[in-house]
């Protein structure tokens, strides 16, 4: 492994943990996310200080060149991070449609109605790929009946469940 590509992995461990604590300090990124790169940032000065690990690891997976160990290296840490926020950003996305949809229940049962498709902007909903009716707007004492938005937990026979109210 060259001295070059040796200072270069320095100088960019040296700066991403610098970029890392500033962004600890203004409250921009998580601890945990923090020392995923941190420790990535020390394993890149320790590939740089010691390129014997860099040389033993690609004689033992039959890479070429240790140059080429360490991108492959780093291009796998960096997918198994992406991989890991695919998979906190698909949580995410559950947990707000949920809290969502428990909302919009809870609205509806103190009496007020739930934003349905009139109450988006005009040309956005399922209204507005037909072409009819994108901006009406229901009666003030128009209410959706019991029976079109059963509770998802109403039981059969509970004051909830349809042809029951």
């Amino acid at each position: 492994m060259s001295l070059a590509l040796r200072v270069v992995l320095i100088a960019v461990s040296v700066l991403v943990t610098v970029f890392v604590l500033f962004k600890i300090r203004k409250a921009q990124l998580n601890i945990d996310d923090s020392l995923y790169w941190i420790f990535f940032a020390f394993f890149l000065v320790l590939l740089s200080l010691f390129p014997g690990i860099a040389i033993w690891a690609s004689e033992l997976l039959g890479i070429l060149s240790p140059a080429n160990f360490v991108f492959l290296f780093i291009i796998f840490v960096v997918l198994i991070k992406l991989f890991d926020l695919s998979i906190d950003l698909s949580v995410q996305k559950h947990r707000l449609n949920h809290l969502v949809q428990k909302l919009a229940l809870m609205q509806y049962r103190a009496g007020g109605d739930a934003p349905g498709p009139a109450d988006l902007p005009a040309g956005t909903g399922p209204a507005a790929a037909d072409g009819s009716a994108a901006n009406a707007k229901p009666s003030a004492d128009a209410k959706p009946s019991a029976d079109a938005n059963p509770s998802p937990d109403a039981q059969p026979g509970s004051p909830d469940a349809p042809g029951n109210a």
